[in-house]
C-alpha cells in the first residue's frame, strides 16, 4: 500500500499537529500492488478523497473529517474556509508521499516517487528525487 497524505487544520490558530488527515491512493484502492513501471499520478482540490482520518484536537473531528471520505478537498475548504493545509506544531509537514510503514502490510513493497510537482495560482515547484550524478 502506498498513498499520499495531506494534513489540514480547521482553525489556523490551533497549534495541534492536525485536525484532519486526507489522502489519495494512486491506484484508486489500498489493495493495489505496487506498479512495475513509472506512471503519472495527479490530484488537485477536486479529486475525491479516499482517506479521511481524524486528528486529535478540541473540535469534533470525528464528525468533521470522516464525513469527507469520497468528497473533495475543495468541498472541505468550502465548508471550512479558514482551513490551513499543513500541521500546527511548527513542522513543515504538509504533504507526505508515503511508501510504506513498519507494519507487516508493507513487507516487500518498493515504491519510488519522482518529479513531484506542486502548483499554486502563481508558482510551480518540481521536486526531482533522483540522486545527483
Amino acid at each position: 500500500m502506498y498513498f499520499v497524505n495531506i494534513y489540514v487544520r480547521v482553525d489556523p490558530l490551533n497549534k495541534v499537529f492536525y485536525d484532519c488527515n486526507f489522502g489519495f491512493y494512486p491506484d484508486d484502492t489500498a489493495q493495489s500492488p505496487a506498479p512495475t513501471e513509472w506512471k503519472t499520478f495527479r490530484f488537485d482540490l477536486n479529486t475525491k478523497l479516499e482517506i479521511a482520518r481524524n486528528g486529535a484536537n478540541p473540535i469534533d473531528s470525528v464528525n468533521v473529517c470522516s464525513t469527507y471520505n469520497g468528497k473533495t478537498l475543495q468541498d472541505f475548504i468550502n465548508a471550512h474556509p479558514n482551513t490551513v493545509i499543513g500541521v500546527g506544531n511548527g513542522d513543515t509537514e504538509t504533504i507526505n508521499l508515503v511508501v510504506g510503514e513498519t507494519s507487516g502490510n508493507y513487507k516487500g513493497l518498493e515504491v519510488c516517487w519522482d518529479n513531484a510537482q506542486v502548483t499554486t495560482t502563481t508558482d510551480r515547484f518540481v521536486y526531482d528525487f533522483e540522486p545527483a550524478a
